[in-house]
């Protein structure tokens, strides 16, 4: 045999590189995985709170509203329920007709507060704070509803 052709005889072929695995993640994709699952639980949970503040004011104003017994003490409640859902600047300063407009107009259930709301104007400065008990079990089922 001839020398040149020996040594071609003892040469191995070029072995391929191995595939690269897809499995198991390198530590940078884990750090990766790790800060995405961080941000949705970041936000999930801030959401979840937000909503959990408004459930819980909702939750207190239903129990102080089961509470209230005279005109006097709901006209308040609704002043606070209003200044709760809205500005300040929107609401605070209005009284007599215009009050009861603008609780029409903001009620999502579209109560009649300018035709059933009248006590809320007249029972505050009576005698005994209020002129019917129907027409103030009225009025706190129409907060329930506003509030909800």
């Amino acid at each position: 045999m001839n020398p040149n052709q020996k040594l071609l005889a003892d040469m191995a072929d070029i072995k391929g590189l191995d595939v690269v695995p897809w499995w198991p993640l390198a530590p940078g994709w884990w750090i990766v995985i790790g800060v995405i699952i961080a941000i949705t639980f970041g936000i999930w949970l801030f959401i979840w709170i937000k909503a959990a503040r408004k459930r819980r004011w909702q939750r207190q104003a239903l129990n102080e509203l089961s509470n209230i017994t005279s005109v006097k003490e709901l006209s308040v409640f609704i002043r606070r329920i209003a200044l709760q859902k809205f500005q300040r600047e929107e609401c605070a300063s209005l009284s007599g007709n215009d009050w009861l407009k603008w609780l029409k107009v903001n009620d999502p259930k579209k109560f009649d507060w300018e035709e059933n709301g009248k006590l809320l104007l007249d029972a505050p400065y009576s005698p005994n704070g209020h002129s019917g008990d129907d027409e103030l079990k009225v009025l706190i089922e129409a907060v329930k509803r506003w509030v909800k």
